[in-house]
């Protein structure tokens, strides 16, 4: 499946933040990235991005939502398979 250039941008720039310190604002990407990704039923996508997301949030120390994200994780892996 190919990745639409906004999506993919969006993506990138979450990770630049991310690289760059500015978790926060990464968290709000990763956040508006994983509702795209939903909407479009892109599984690996879903899942990617959570794994990014609990990143941030472990970082953040939102060790709840870092477990939650996390945990969500496993699941969108197993509804991809």
């Amino acid at each position: 499946m190919t990745i639409p250039p906004r999506r993919n941008a969006l993506l990138n720039l979450s990770r630049l933040f991310l690289e760059a310190g500015k978790f926060r604002e990464s968290k709000e990407l990763f956040e508006h990235a994983l509702r795209l990704w939903r909407e479009q039923g892109n599984d690996v996508q879903v899942a990617e991005t959570l794994q990014h997301l609990s990143n941030v949030n472990g970082v953040l120390h939102l060790y709840a939502a870092a477990l939650q994200t996390g945990g969500g994780s496993a699941e969108d892996l197993r509804a991809a398979r």
